[in-house]
């Protein structure tokens, strides 16, 4: 009756592929949580058990003036970015990863402006500057498109 969620929000859970539970259909909800797996449990005695996706990437630097992004894989194993996305929140601007790895323990760089670089390390994202010299939140956001980092 308030409303709640607005279609946008129901959009973006939608696109995030996530669960979405009403109290108008299942009555009362209860999520649990050791800060890792989670439980849902309704009035309807539904109960359900996911782990919680987590991603070791992380944004670790960012370089408005030079025009750089650093990306880090903190975990232990390779990560793939192919569908991911670099944002430029002030912008509206959008890089899109190529199917690449980065490594565990590894940086990998997005570039922009006329000194972008390509190279082992290196993504040249586009000759022109993307980021705000005045500030330029960036978000990464996973294959779903779902933030998994923000960087203000």
């Amino acid at each position: 009756m308030y409303g709640h969620p607005t279609p946008e929000i129901v959009t973006r859970l939608k696109k995030a592929n996530t669960d979405i539970y009403s109290t108008a259909e299942l009555g009362n909800i209860v999520v649990k949580t050791d800060g890792r797996d989670y439980t849902v449990s309704t009035d309807s005695l539904t109960i359900e058990k996911e782990t919680v996706a987590e991603t070791p990437l992380f944004i670790s630097e960012k370089d408005v003036q030079e025009e750089i992004v650093g990306i880090t894989n903190q975990g232990n194993v390779a990560v793939n970015l192919n569908g991911w996305q670099l944002v430029s929140v002030t912008g509206n601007q959008v890089y899109n990863f190529p199917n690449i790895s980065i490594q565990a323990g590894e940086t990998l760089y997005i570039t922009s402006g006329p000194e972008a670089k390509e190279d082992g390390i290196h993504l040249k994202w586009t000759n022109r500057q993307m980021w705000r010299n005045e500030g330029d939140p960036a978000q990464l956001l996973n294959e779903k498109g779902v933030v998994m980092s923000e960087l203000e």
